[in-house]
């Protein structure tokens, strides 16, 4: 049995501001390895995938949650 690591990429969003936000699964991706670079390289690789593009990421992305594992902010 193998074992691999997976981060799920969660967004929440309004369609038009009237209405509560909700938050959803886009995606599963698996992660080669876990460094900080490498987890920030497949997030914007799934996000881009998905039918986002740089010029909306940067106008609209807010911000990232994180489970508070240090590899997220690139600590050890």
């Amino acid at each position: 049995m193998g074992h691999k690591s997976t981060l799920i990429v969660f967004l929440k969003a309004s369609i038009d501001g009237g209405i509560e936000p909700i938050a959803f699964p886009l995606d599963l991706i698996e992660l080669d390895n876990l460094s900080a670079a490498h987890i920030k390289g497949k997030i914007m690789h799934c996000l881009l995938n998905n039918g986002f593009t740089m010029e909306l990421l940067q106008e609209m992305l807010i911000g990232f949650c994180r489970d508070g594992a240090n590899v997220m902010l690139g600590v050890k």
